[in-house]
């Protein structure tokens, strides 16, 4: 076993976290195109992934943090 510790890591992306209503409305347009057969993902977790950034370090993930924070952009 190596002495060198591995760093641990996170998947992370980035994405659009939509509200109540429009996590609501997804939800039953999924529910009238797929029916109650098809597995589907929880309301809570509804999102628009805009990019992976994969497995990355806490040091990686600081830097992705910090690049985000000063991201702006009209509501849409």
């Amino acid at each position: 076993m190596s002495s060198e510790q591995t760093d641990a890591r996170q998947r992370l992306f980035f994405a659009l976290w939509p509200d109540d209503e429009v996590r609501t409305a997804l939800s039953r347009s999924a529910m009238g195109l797929l029916g109650k057969q098809a597995p589907r993902v929880a309301d809570a977790n509804l999102h628009l992934t805009l990019a992976f950034a994969g497995a990355v370090t806490a040091a990686v993930r600081q830097c992705l943090q910090a690049a985000a924070a000063d991201i702006r952009c009209p509501a849409f």
